[in-house]
């Protein structure tokens, strides 16, 4: 009986040993990535973002978003690029979402003489 089990066990211990060896990160890396564009949800098709590394400034102007899907979000630039990046890349970056924040309001401060001089 000890003999039956050791002929499965061993060889298939190994198996899933080298799958993940082969493998790696990418399982993770797909379900983490796909848990975030689907589940948070940062953007929805549509909304227009920007990416940056954190602690970064946005090293590409604002982008559409077109398409999510599982593995990877296409977005398309100002100079109308198709963009596809990885869902478990985005996770690590900052998503600022221009859509979805307050209207921009700039404020510069004129200073205007009281009085002018008479010609």
């Amino acid at each position: 009986e000890k003999e039956r089990i050791a002929l499965w066990v061993i060889p298939s211990i190994s198996v899933l040993g080298g799958v993940v060896v082969i493998l790696g990160r990418a399982p993770t890396d797909i379900l983490s990535g796909a848990i975030y564009a689907l589940y948070h949800r940062p953007f929805d098709i549509g909304d227009r973002v920007t990416l940056a590394q954190p602690g970064c400034n946005p090293v590409l102007y604002p982008m559409l978003v077109k398409e999510i899907d599982g593995l990877r979000t296409h977005f398309i630039t100002a100079s109308c690029e198709l963009l596809l990046v990885e869902n478990h890349a985005l996770r690590t970056m900052s998503v600022v979402n221009l859509s979805r924040s307050p209207a921009t309001c700039l404020r510069v401060p004129v200073q205007v003489p009281a009085s002018t001089p008479a010609s």
